[in-house]
């Protein structure tokens, strides 16, 4: 960079470009002064302004979009921009006038020959010499942008030969303004077209000329499919029409070849278009029935369900429709589905319960599962199942190891129980591996008659039963420890926990004494029913202290706690913290 410039930067410089398009229409000027002021130039006239204005202190950017790629050249040669511009090399501040616009956009023709200046009016003269026609086309071959062309092909007293030789220059940056421009001929912007048929803007100007369009479509259906697939992103803000004629012949195109591996060495478009994605976003510019015949298809079918399933939503006639699809999955990606899409276990129960089997009976194990800390796959096969003996696997897995997380065996715990294909037998040895709280919180959630909590209560009486012989008779009120006699335990807290383990009829008194002794501590608080905290004048306030500090400003954990006191059971309390830490959060 010139030395009179302070800033440092590594940009490439516009003088090691042997031909920069100062006046395109993509070509955007940025200006950063040694103030601090940044100002941009999209139209001729403001970057002439802002070439003909600047310091040599100031930073000018060229922003100049490539054939793949945005490049960024610093000026650092000033003089010479201003010459390419029409500009002195001198400083000069020209005024902005109210007939200079920008330049137009794709198919509405070109500047008037006044905005062209001395050059321009000469172009448009009817009654040019020839000696001024070919000073004209010597004078044209010169400039960068197609506007500087247009007056001249406009001309109807040109002769082929000049009329190529003007073209001959055209790059691909302006090849699409003319094609669209009426001073074009067909045959010359169908030349131009073949001259760059992988370049999404001259396609799209192609398209939208009557004349050529049909030849522009079948060289659309020659692409590669990464010419074919980066014309398609590049024409995300084409007219609606255009765009759904384009997007049935790339679909041609990309299903009738396989994606290319993408460079692992240089991230590029690529990595930030999948496969997937390109397909589902063609197929969504289809009709419904070409949609569902494609879903179908016995050759491609397959292809384009992955695709779909990539998705993070899809309609219940989607999910219905890629159902084969689950069926010949791997157990990963049946797992992946099943976790993404919840609805499909509703919508097709016995396929996925099949699909299920098929996956344990080939050797997925949920014992293996559990304790390689997979429990949400558990989870999602609990869910899912409809076979007795897959149910039986989990209950195995269940009771043969424990997550570090409890929130996570409590889940599994409750999906086995909720599944209608477990057996008494089997939820009778799941009960009798679980503690007592984790039973009565089980109980208490179940509907009154049902099978689950009738198993519930004869599993806790018949712990009861086995230990009655062995517990010391029921406290009453009137032996009840006081605090001097809890001090002189070696563990007033343990003496108080099992006081509280009393389910007799002295029970609202036993809960009061020990709520309102000194050795009584959270922790043993919440060990115990959110009924018999919440109206105490201590405990009931720091309970709702509680759950405000775990619920914080998420809403999923509001509505878990909404939804886990829905009624009043004998929920403990540890067990609404978990259910509330266990929602999401934000």
């Amino acid at each position: 960079m010139r030395g009179k410039i302070v800033f440092d930067v590594c940009l490439r410089v516009t003088s090691s470009v042997e031909s920069l398009p100062w006046m395109a229409g993509t070509v955007t000027l940025l200006r950063i002064g040694a103030d601090g002021l940044v100002t941009q130039a999209k139209t001729d006239a403001a970057k002439r302004a802002m070439l003909g204005a600047a310091e040599e202190s100031d930073l000018l950017i060229v922003a100049w979009p490539g054939e793949w790629s945005q490049d960024l050249f610093v000026v650092d040669d000033l003089p010479a921009a201003r010459l390419a511009v029409g500009l002195p090399r001198r400083r000069v501040a020209p005024a902005v006038t109210a007939n200079e616009h920008p330049e137009p956009s794709l198919g509405t023709g070109w500047s008037s020959a006044e905005s062209q200046g001395l050059w321009g009016r000469l172009a448009a003269l009817p009654g040019l010499p020839e000696e001024g026609k070919r000073q004209l086309v010597d004078k044209a071959a010169q400039w960068i942008s197609s506007r500087g062309i247009k007056p001249l092909l406009a001309r109807t007293d040109l002769d082929n030969e000049t009329r190529q030789r003007l073209l001959a220059g055209v790059e691909s940056w302006d090849a699409a303004d003319l094609v669209a421009a009426d001073c074009c001929t067909a045959a010359e912007a169908l030349e131009l077209l073949n001259r760059f048929p992988a370049k999404a803007s001259v396609l799209g100007a192609a398209l939208q000329r009557p004349e050529i369009s049909q030849t522009a479509m079948r060289e659309v259906a020659t692409l590669s499919y990464d010419d074919a697939a980066k014309l398609w992103w590049d024409a995300k803000n084409w007219p609606a029409q255009t765009k759904t004629q384009l997007a049935a012949t790339i679909l041609d195109v990309v299903l009738g070849s396989q994606p290319p591996e993408p460079p692992s060495e240089v991230p590029g478009w690529r990595d930030r278009h999948t496969p997937e994605m390109l397909l589902r976003d063609l197929i969504a510019e289809q009709p419904s029935d070409r949609r569902e015949e494609l879903l179908s298809h016995p050759e491609l079918g397959s292809r384009i369900r992955r695709a779909f399933l990539a998705a993070d939503e899809l309609t219940d006639t989607e999910l219905l429709q890629c159902l084969p699809e689950l069926k010949t999955a791997e157990a990963t990606d049946v797992l992946a589905y099943l976790k993404r899409f919840p609805r499909l276990t509703q919508l097709a129960r016995d396929e996925v319960g099949d699909v299920i089997a098929d996956m344990i009976a080939g050797g997925w194990d949920p014992v293996r599962i559990a304790h390689a800390g997979e429990w949400a796959d558990l989870v999602v096969v609990a869910r899912a199942t409809t076979r007795s003996a897959c149910v039986d696997a989990l209950v195995t897995a269940a009771v043969d190891a424990r997550p570090r997380q409890q929130v996570s065996h409590y889940q599994l715990v409750d999906a086995i129980v909720a599944n209608p294909a477990a057996s008494t037998s089997q939820l009778r040895r799941l009960f009798e591996h679980l503690s007592d709280d984790h039973l009565r919180d089980i109980e208490e959630s179940l509907p009154a008659r049902s099978r689950a909590r009738r198993l519930c209560a004869e599993v806790l009486t018949a712990r009861q039963s086995r230990t009655v012989s062995a517990a010391r008779p029921a406290p009453t009120t009137e032996n009840l420890p006081t605090d001097e006699e809890l001090s002189a335990m070696a563990d007033p807290v343990a003496a108080l926990a099992d006081l509280l383990r009393d389910r007799g009829r002295e029970r609202d008194a036993i809960v009061a004494h020990a709520l309102s002794s000194a050795h009584m501590t959270d922790d043993l608080a919440w060990r115990m029913p959110v009924r018999e905290l919440e109206r105490h004048p201590v405990y009931g306030p720091r309970l709702a202290a509680k759950v405000a500090e775990i619920c914080g400003d998420s809403p999923d954990r509001w509505r878990a706690f909404a939804a886990a006191w829905g009624t009043q059971t004998q929920l403990l309390t540890t067990t609404l913290f978990k259910r509330i830490e266990a929602a999401r959060g934000d």
